[in-house]
């Protein structure tokens, strides 16, 4: 089993990140947190200074986040990351929300394409699911044809596991399933029983049984476990949420 780092993904500081990313930074330290997880922030920081902000807060960069749909411009978000020390692009593709399987093959035929451009360069390319990707067609979910029609050495899965639960599949079975393949396992939690809701928490502090994803994810060579906030639920802030959730994390798995 890979030694896991435990990061956090900046969105959950909306407007924030642009406006103060040290003081952002400061607090995902003070909170506990070995790696940040980012969008392509090339035109607000270059590589080297970014590099320099998390260095000098003890934190690693795992990547930045890139939309599937714009694979023939990854090229800039590598050369970024070569400068920040960042490892890893996950990607995820609106316009396959709702989509044929056909276009799901050839999204799969794209996204291998560029894993491999990523591979070759040292860093690796992985799919983040939302729940699109759980609606049936043909008998088919359409994230399985995507997993087998793209290349699994360079084409690794970011799973999301508050979207898996939103698309009506246990989490826990699916991590256990494809666990080879898990490359960055996004800690998100709910507070509500309903799927179709939006309703975001703490890890720990809502409905996902995080002991049974985890057990999932087993010997998983997976080296990152990134909390994923996509807003502070009410009452509470940003920092408050993802201070809630790195301490859950550590107690309940030592992470």
């Amino acid at each position: 089993m890979a030694e896991r780092t435990v990061g956090v993904q900046l969105i959950v500081f909306g407007k924030r990140t642009r406006e103060d990313l040290s003081g952002v930074l400061d607090d995902v330290a003070a909170a506990g947190y070995q790696a940040v997880e980012t969008s392509f922030l090339a035109d607000q920081v270059s590589g080297k200074d970014f590099r320099k902000m998390l260095d000098d807060r003890g934190l690693v960069h795992v990547g930045s986040h890139f939309g599937g749909m714009h694979m023939d411009k990854i090229g800039p978000v590598i050369d970024w990351l070569h400068d920040t020390g960042g490892t890893d692009i996950p990607i995820s593709d609106n316009t396959l929300s709702g989509a044929p399987l056909a276009l799901y093959r050839q999204r799969a035929a794209q996204y291998s394409e560029g894993g491999r451009k990523c591979a070759e360069a040292g860093i690796t390319l992985s799919y983040h699911n939302h729940s699109w990707e759980f609606v049936a067609q043909d008998g088919q979910l359409p994230i399985e044809v995507l997993y087998a029609e793209s290349d699994p050495a360079v084409v690794k899965a970011c799973v999301d596991v508050y979207w898996v639960r939103d698309g009506g599949v246990d989490p826990a079975a699916f991590v256990a399933r494809h666990a080879d393949r898990v490359r960055i396992l996004h800690a998100k939690d709910s507070y509500l029983e309903e799927v179709g809701q939006r309703s975001f928490g703490p890890v720990g502090h809502g409905v996902l049984d995080f002991p049974a994803i985890m057990k999932g994810l087993g010997e998983s060579p997976c080296p990152w476990v990134v909390v994923e906030q996509d807003t502070p639920d009410p009452g509470e802030t940003d920092v408050s949420c993802t201070t809630k959730s790195r301490q859950y994390l550590r107690e309940a798995f030592s992470l």
